[in-house]
Parts: C-alpha cells; sequence; structure tokens
C-alpha cells in the first residue's frame, strides 16, 4: 500500500497512522504537495513541534532522522519532521532506511520534494516499505482546474462559473497556491458571508485579478538561468516597474529548474543539448534557444544548489513580510553570477 492517490494521502495526513512512520510527497505539482502536507501540520496541532532537515544534513548523518523521529518533544506536546528533499533524494534515502528499519520511532516523519523519476531510490523505497506511504501529485489537467478553482472559491463563500474558474486558473498557471491567494484577495474584497456567497464576476476580475506577465517573467529566467550578467541590471529595473510577483516568479524559475533536471540526465548520458531539446515534444518552439544554452550552462549538481537555494528564498520571501524584492534581487543576482562563471 505504500503508492496512494493524492485523496486517500490527504486523509492519512489528516488522521496520521502511528504505525506509518514516513511519508513522501512528490510530483511536479509542487503546490499539491505542499497542500497535503497542511493536512499533517493541521492535524498536529498549532503547538505542535517542527523539525526541519534537509538532504544535505541527513547525508552528513544518516542516523539523525532515526533519532530525531525517536525524540520526545521538548515541551512534551506533538513533534514532526519535515525533510526538504533536493535533487533526486539520493542523498535521503540511507537516512530514511535507518528511519524505517528502528525499533523506535514515534514522531511522524513527511517529506516534500519535486519531481522523482521512477527509477528514484527514495521513491522505491516509499512506494515498497510498509512503515511509508508516497503520492506523487502532478499538474492539474485543464478539464480538473474548474474543479479545483471551484472547490477553492467555495471555501471561501465565493461563487465562480466555469468560465471564470478558467481564467482564473490560467492567470496563475494553474498553481493551486497562487489560486487560493487570488480568491483570498477577491473574498477580502467582496465580503462574503457564510450566508451570503457571492459570485466573482469578470468586472471583478478585471479589478483584482492576478496579471500574468509573461514576457517578464520568461525573460526573467532565460537572463538568471542564462548567466547573462550584462542583462541582469535593465531586466531587474523592468521587473520592478511592472511589479512581477517575487513568488510567482520563483515558482516559475523553480518549474524551469526541474524541467532542466529532468533533461540533464540524458545530457550526462551521453546525448548532446541540442540533441536533447530538439528531441523532446514536450518542449515550446519558442523555449528551444534558451533551454539549449542553460541545458549546457547547468550540470545535476548546480540545478540541485539552485534548486535548494530557490525554496530557501521562498521561505524567507514569506517569512520576512516585507523584504521580498530586496531578497528576490539578491537570488537572481547569485544565480546569474554562478552561471556567469560557466559561460
Amino acid at each position: 500500500m505504500g503508492r496512494i492517490k493524492p485523496p486517500e494521502m490527504a486523509q492519512a495526513l489528516a488522521r496520521p497512522d502511528p504505525a506509518v512512520r514516513f511519508y513522501l510527497l512528490a510530483g511536479e505539482d509542487e503546490a499539491g504537495s505542499r497542500a497535503l502536507y497542511q493536512k499533517l501540520e493541521t492535524a498536529m496541532g498549532p503547538d505542535a513541534e517542527r523539525v526541519d532537515l534537509s538532504s544535505s544534513q541527513l547525508k552528513e548523518d544518516p542516523a539523525l532522522l532515526a533519532s530525531e523521529a525517536a525524540s520526545i518533544s521538548l515541551f512534551g506536546g506533538a513533534r514532526f519532521i519535515r525533510i526538504i528533499v533536493e535533487a533526486s533524494g539520493d542523498r535521503t534515502v540511507d537516512a530514511v532506511q535507518a528511519l524505517l528499519e528502528a525499533e523506535v520511532a514515534g514522531n511522524p516523519v513527511v517529506a516534500l520534494a519535486g519531481t522523482l523519476t521512477p527509477k528514484a531510490k527514495l521513491l522505491k523505497l516509499a512506494d515498497d516499505h510498509p512503515l511509508a506511504r508516497s503520492c506523487i501529485s502532478y499538474m492539474p489537467e485543464d478539464r480538473d482546474i474548474v474543479g479545483i478553482v471551484q472547490a477553492i472559491a467555495q471555501e471561501k463563500h465565493l461563487w465562480a462559473s466555469a468560465d471564470i474558474a478558467r481564467m482564473i486558473g490560467g492567470m496563475v498557471g494553474n498553481d493551486r497556491a497562487l489560486i487560493a491567494n487570488e480568491l483570498e484577495k477577491i473574498a477580502l474584497y467582496l465580503d462574503p458571508t457564510p450566508d451570503n456567497n457571492l459570485e466573482v464576476t469578470h468586472e471583478v476580475l478585471r479589478k483584482l485579478g492576478a496579471e500574468t506577465l509573461e514576457e517578464d517573467i520568461g525573460e526573467a529566467i532565460d537572463v538568471t538561468l542564462g548567466g547573462n550578467a550584462r542583462m541582469l541590471q535593465p531586466m531587474l529595473t523592468r521587473m520592478e516597474a511592472t511589479g512581477v510577483n517575487e513568488i510567482r516568479l520563483i515558482r516559475a524559475l523553480a518549474i524551469r529548474v526541474h524541467q532542466l533536471a529532468g533533461l540533464r540526465v540524458e545530457v550526462e548520458a551521453g546525448s548532446s543539448p541540442h540533441a536533447v531539446v530538439e528531441g523532446s515534444r514536450s518542449i515550446f518552439w519558442k523555449d528551444k534557444p534558451a533551454l539549449k544554452t542553460q541545458l549546457a550552462l547547468w550540470d545535476a549538481a548546480k540545478l540541485s544548489r539552485i534548486a535548494t537555494r530557490l525554496y530557501e528564498a521562498e521561505q524567507a520571501i514569506k517569512a520576512s513580510g516585507t523584504a521580498g524584492g530586496v531578497l528576490l534581487r539578491q537570488l537572481l543576482a547569485e544565480i546569474v553570477r554562478m552561471g556567469a562563471r560557466t559561460r
């Protein structure tokens, strides 16, 4: 029963089974994985102690995870462990194996990963072990997004037609977390109540809906991951003028990094970046020149490092509340400098 679907995982995390020691949340829909993770955080309660561990920490000390899972909270309350998995997750495997083989555990462990290949050792371990559960979250398809948007809207006492729901999904690239943010903003504006659900209209969207700013985001991705130091400052100036959302850009960069990491497997197996990009049916023709450059620029280790920095930056921006612009500029400059040294 290792691999289960998102609805089943949501139920499992909402009522954690003491017999299950390890939950793996992976897949390209990272917002979906985060939503599942929130089920466990809610179930553990607001006073629960959370211990955050990284793949790097667990590679250096594989016994640490089992030790933390068996430890009692400093204040005697609930306790759980969250792992941020980097790249393929191989650096985490020994620690998770030790956890599953330990005599005692006690505290649930949840690991958040991006896209993992079917052959990934961590995924196979979680799929096969009776004390583990795994779940793959795929990006919502167009036919699913209407239901997703309408369900989130209903939670906020809003009603959205199918057309409006598709528009909201399209504005934020079908990202569940950003959909929730947009609907929260609309709810604050309309002020609905449980007894008075209000409709999201085209007029409301025109006033409050997110700007996709695809050209600005596309330029920022290509300048940053292209290591184009000369274009960095002009790009930052335009971003400031147009008001690109920091979290949205970071997530767009993360999607590209995960895409590059998947393609990089073929490059490191001996194919050329040109052959890999041209041979892929899933790459839009306009993106091919930039992807060829980026694929040649970043190896798997560097892509893993960037993925980690993107995650850390997103968490820092959320925590800071007001320093998002500064933190984003620092992050983009750091990545550009890394790439410029390789060009």
